[in-house]
């Protein structure tokens, strides 16, 4: 298997959605998708790296979101501000 790069990272995101938009078009709940895909990838991650490795990833995770989000809703504001 290849090393773990940003464009694995990117391959394995849209894997994971596409999986996810398949669940829900067959009729599953989104909520019940997310929950179990979510449930699943804790009991790796905890496995992987232990409860509080696996805290912090996730927390990095949901911050380096909500960052880019921010920054996306920034930019779209110059955009509108400026034409």
């Amino acid at each position: 298997m290849a090393s773990d790069t940003p464009e694995i990272r990117t391959e394995l995101n849209a894997a994971w959605r596409a999986v996810s938009d398949r669940l829900i078009s067959c009729g599953y709940a989104r909520s019940a998708v997310v929950e179990t895909m979510m449930g699943v990838a804790l009991a790796d991650l905890d496995e992987l790296y232990g409860l509080q490795e696996a805290t912090h990833f996730i927390l990095k995770t949901r911050s380096a979101r909500r960052k880019a989000a921010e920054s996306e809703m920034r930019m779209e504001a110059r955009r509108a501000a400026f034409g």
